[in-house]
């Protein structure tokens, strides 16, 4: 119940010239709309997808929409870093600092997560967010959107049960994502828009 809408996260002008140079290294237009994805969690959760479902989930969503740019953001040690996409919409966002990450995420449209801080990081910058949880930690977060904050009902999940492979709801994930893409930002697959 507590009001967080005056408390947002800042990034620093260090941190914004680091994101406005990771535009520019990848041909990314200052207009472009981004959708971040953040694929990695805390350990190896048995309640996100494999790294191949990720990838799987991450090309379709850019061969589906090929105007939107889809930024994964990693860190420096991390698999993605060295993957070769065929699609020209998908940027790595290699970082190791929680302040360019603040930066970056101010400027997506949307976020795409497992459940990890960077939903956190997107509530309370108001970006509307799609996350992968286990349905008990989901519990945890009932109150994870600020009741002042514009875009509070712009959070929407799909939970795995226990023992349940969470790769099987890739294709659940990849509707909900559509779904969110086009009640939230308008973005329709006979959009002109796109």
């Amino acid at each position: 119940m507590i009001d967080f809408s005056q408390a947002k996260l800042q990034s620093t002008a260090t941190s914004q010239e680091f994101v406005k140079n990771f535009l520019q290294t990848h041909a990314i237009d200052s207009t472009a709309t981004l959708i971040g994805i953040n694929i990695f969690g805390s350990g190896k959760s048995p309640y996100n997808f494999s790294l191949q479902t990720w990838l799987e989930v991450i090309q379709t969503l850019a061969n589906t929409y090929p105007n939107l740019t889809f930024v994964l953001t990693s860190q420096s040690k991390s698999p993605i870093c060295t993957m070769q996409f065929a699609q020209p919409n998908i940027a790595v966002f290699i970082n190791d600092d929680i302040i360019n990450l603040i930066a970056l995420t101010s400027h997506l449209a949307m976020l795409v997560s497992c459940d990890t801080g960077n939903i956190h990081i997107a509530d309370n910058l108001g970006i509307p967010r799609v996350g992968l949880y286990a349905k008990h930690v989901l519990k945890r977060w009932s109150a994870i959107t600020f009741t002042n904050n514009d875009n509070a009902h712009k959070f929407a999940s799909l939970c795995v049960q226990k023992n349940q492979n969470p790769d099987t709801l890739a294709p659940q994930f990849i509707t909900l994502v559509r779904e969110k893409l086009e009640q939230w930002l308008g973005i329709c697959l006979d959009d002109k828009k796109i």
